[in-house]
């Protein structure tokens, strides 16, 4: 991850248990790194080929880009999905 701004620290469960699976209607915190790289995997798994280079662009597009109105895992990683369709 490039950027400095994410919180790592989990209060109630480890990270590898609580983001597993699917992206669900939880509450989105870009500044969670652990939500940020669980989307970011879920999204590489999803596109199959998936580079270096795309995974820290679509870093880039959650801290500068992502809409505000966007709350949950699930339409955030749609906007990913779409956003990334659209410019492979």
């Amino acid at each position: 991850m490039n950027y400095l701004h994410y919180r790592w620290e989990m209060e109630e469960q480890p990270a590898a248990a609580l983001f597993m699976g699917e992206p669900s209607r939880r509450i989105f915190d870009r500044f969670n790194g652990h939500q940020v790289l669980f989307l970011i995997n879920c999204c590489a798994r999803a596109l199959g080929r998936f580079s270096l280079n795309e995974a820290q662009l679509l870093e880039s597009r959650i801290a500068y880009q992502l809409p505000l109105e966007l709350k949950s895992e699930r339409s955030v990683y749609n906007w990913i999905i779409d956003t990334l369709r659209k410019t492979r």
